[in-house]
Order: C-alpha cells, then structure tokens, then sequence
C-alpha cells in the first residue's frame, strides 16, 4: 500500500473514530494531535467523495532523476567544467526531453562533488573529508 493511500485510510478511521466518541470536534482534535481546520477539510471531503476524496489531487511532476542523467551530468562537467546549472537545465531538456530546475541541477552537483562554490576555480574536484 502506497503512502498515500495509508494516509486516506488512516484519515478515515479517525473519522470513524470520532464518530463513536461524544467529544467535540476541537476536543478530539486536541486528543488526536491534529488541527481542526485540518480535520474539517479532510472530513468535508470524504463526506463528499468517500475515501477517493481523502486521495491527494495534485497533479506534480516527478522530480526522480535516473543515474543515467546524473552520470550525463557528472561527464559533461568533467569535460566542461565552465557548463553552468542553468546550462544542464538546456542540455537534459534537449537530451532526456526531462524539465529540471537549475536548483535541482544544482543539488544534483553537490551531490556528484563537482559544484563550485564561490572563489573556487571552477570544474575543480572538492575533496571529500571523513
């Protein structure tokens, strides 16, 4: 069972739970450690569309980048170390058709040991201490 679908089920047994119980809201709110607000919006929700209502309708874009660019990533530096985040933004777009933001890009450089940081010569390898 995926984490969303734990949440939905949990959320409907706490409603379920408060149902047996004679407490106020903001009373069994307070007890189970959650916000009323909360509580309301996630109960008004089910109410209107049972459990399907307490899944999360977001619709996002994965951000899970393969070893495949990050390997793309890491040899492209090593070749040009003056590439930029901004740069590899461009060049995974036109290569794996995949949006990634230069923060991202940037997080993906640190991660990989090969970002510059500020009056660091750039492309060189940062050593990493233990």
């Amino acid at each position: 069972m995926n984490k969303q679908l734990e949440k939905a089920h949990f959320m409907a047994e706490l409603f379920e739970r408060f149902e047996k119980t004679n407490l106020p809201v903001r009373d069994f709110c307070r007890k189970e450690g959650i916000h009323t607000s909360k509580f309301y919006y996630w109960r008004d929700r089910f109410r209107q569309e049972g459990l399907k209502g307490l899944l999360d309708k977001r619709q996002g874009r994965s951000h899970k980048v393969t070893e495949e660019v990050k390997r793309y990533i890491h040899d492209v530096k090593i070749k040009d170390p003056s590439k930029s985040a901004f740069d590899f933004c461009i060049l995974v777009e036109r290569r794996f058709s995949k949006s990634l933001s230069d923060r991202h890009i940037r997080r993906i450089l640190e991660e990989i040991r090969l970002i510059d940081p500020p009056g660091r010569k750039p492309g060189k390898r940062i050593k990493k201490t233990t």
